[in-house]
């Protein structure tokens, strides 16, 4: 094979890495997915909605990297409050921690439950942790709304979300169950 040849070869190949990328920002260069596991496991509503501290309609308008835990990153998502369905407060914001995030260069990724995103609009169901609120058992305890629809995540474990014909329908129920 000829000098020419070769250098053609490795030109194109070079080319190619070039345009190869991880879809992650230019801060991470190596993607960790994460699997974490939950304490308990919520098939229905009623038990979802019992077991929240909180629950909230509302859209995220900030996600913030949070302090690092033993090597592991954090993210916080501020979540404008439109409605408390459960455990009013008086704050129309609130803060849901997750794992996941960059640190030193390594995006840490749950595909199960992806760090919410600004402009994402949801039903969030909420336990009280010191650093705010997270979900109730991670992708389970977050529905998005769209199109009038309470849209589980697919990795939720609710069982019985398709009875209920819209996103008022869900809201409704959860607000009956709260006063029980």
């Amino acid at each position: 094979m000829n000098k020419t040849k070769i250098g053609g070869i490795l030109l194109v190949a070079g080319l190619m890495l070039t345009g190869c990328g991880t879809g992650q920002s230019s801060e991470a260069n190596k993607v960790m997915s994460l699997t974490p596991s939950y304490a308990e496991l919520f098939t229905t509503v009623p038990g979802l909605t019992k077991a929240a501290d909180a629950v909230v309609v509302g859209t995220v308008t900030a996600s913030v990297d949070a302090p690092p835990v033993d090597g592991l990153p954090f993210t916080n998502a501020l979540v404008e409050v439109e409605e408390w369905v459960k455990g009013g407060a008086e704050d129309n914001q609130v803060t849901i921690h997750q794992t996941g995030g960059t640190l030193d260069g390594v995006a840490f990724l749950d595909e199960d439950n992806p760090l919410l995103e600004v402009g994402e609009r949801g039903i969030f169901y909420l336990q009280k942790v010191p650093a705010g609120y997270v979900t109730l058992s991670g992708p389970t305890g977050r529905m998005t709304i769209a199109e009038g629809k309470a849209l589980p995540l697919p990795a939720s474990t609710l069982t019985d979300i398709g009875t209920f014909k819209d996103v008022s329908a869900v809201i409704a129920e959860t607000e009956r169950l709260s006063t029980e």
